[in-house]
């Protein structure tokens, strides 16, 4: 069972935000660090969105939009084979409900 988690105060997000360790300052602690978090992918798209904690991807009942790749650490939001890259509406909703679904988890 997870554990509740307190929420936390501006000022305190803002502090662990500083804590990330970026590739540019220090790649070692980067390589270290980022191990520990997936990329999320949306298909029609070159770069990551940003990143998500393995304690996230490991509660989430995760919809069939997306695809868990555990070898390379990469989430994939599949759009079902258009060549075209996927809308922001639709984007927005697959999102969404992943994060409720997350959040209920």
């Amino acid at each position: 069972m997870r554990q509740e988690q307190q929420a936390l105060s501006s000022l305190e997000l803002v502090e662990r935000a500083g804590l990330w360790p970026y590739f540019s300052k220090d790649p070692k602690a980067y390589r270290r660090h980022i191990r520990d978090y997936y990329h999320p992918l949306i298909e029609g798209y070159d770069d990551p969105f940003g990143y998500i904690h393995d304690d996230f991807v490991a509660h989430v009942d995760w919809p069939g939009c997306w695809e868990v790749g555990l070898g390379r650490r990469f989430l994939s939001l599949e759009t079902g084979g258009s060549q075209f890259a996927i809308d922001f509406e639709t984007c927005t909703h697959l999102v969404r409900e992943t994060l409720e679904r997350g959040h209920k988890s």
